[in-house]
């Protein structure tokens, strides 16, 4: 038996600008669900692959969901991603706090055949990280029959002993590497972790990355000291 749920329309957008209106009434519940930020990785990346979703109360024009997608091939499949690609940290939805439950749960076929119908012919759907949660709300996206990829399929248990773990599962060679990446650290100076929680934060922390692509240690081994993906993501974020 499917479930009803209210009247409601599927639109597809090119371009984020065309969206602005919906995307503002929305929450975001990850930097990267910004539709300002959005809108510069667009503008960089090309925005004529766009093809973000909006589904609205058909009485009110209220949004319920916004799946900010786009459209490119990968090995010859025609494939949906998340705007941000790889940088995004969870592609999630958006979800308005007007959306029906009935719409998060056993509603959400009939939406997602919606969904499928207004988009153009597609092969796959890359939506990696999915939250069982987005705003306190259920993702609709975990309902997707889906294919489990291998870095989430495998896990490690450590127990209580790191030492044991540690030499069980690191070869000698990988020992030897990570001391010498911690002796080239050691050079650079005492090395402490912070969790950045605010913009504030991240503008009085950024400048450190930079400095540090001075030193000719970090110059001559820049893989052993940053991922330069987290780093771009915290550029971007800064910069928004």
């Amino acid at each position: 038996m499917v479930c009803p749920v209210p009247d409601f329309d599927v639109r597809v957008s090119h371009d984020s600008g065309a969206a602005a209106a919906l995307w503002a009434r929305l929450p975001v519940d990850h930097p990267y669900q910004r539709l300002d930020w959005a809108s510069d990785w667009l503008a960089t990346e090309g925005t004529d692959s766009a093809c973000i979703v909006s589904v609205v109360d058909r009485r009110n024009h209220r949004p319920w969901l916004l799946l900010p997608l786009v459209r490119h091939r990968v090995a010859g499949l025609r494939t949906l991603s998340w705007v941000g690609g790889h940088l995004t940290d969870y592609p999630v939805p958006l979800v308005g706090p007007d959306c029906p439950e009935s719409v998060l749960s056993e509603g959400f076929p009939t939406i997602w055949k919606a969904i499928r119908r207004a988009l153009p012919t597609a092969d796959l759907l890359l939506a990696p990280r999915q939250l069982p949660t987005v705003a306190g709300r259920p993702n609709p996206l975990v309902q997707l029959r889906h294919t489990m990829s291998a870095v989430s399929a495998h896990h490690a248990h450590p127990g209580t002993d790191w030492d044991a773990f540690y030499r069980t599962h690191c070869s000698g060679r990988t020992r030897r590497r990570h001391n010498q990446k911690l002796r080239q650290m050691a050079r650079v100076g005492p090395v402490r972790f912070s969790v950045v929680t605010h913009p504030t934060q991240a503008r009085a922390v950024l400048p450190t990355f930079f400095d540090m692509t001075d030193i000719p240690e970090v110059q001559s081994h820049p893989a052993s000291y940053f991922d330069t993906t987290r780093t771009t993501m915290c550029s971007a974020w800064v910069g928004s």
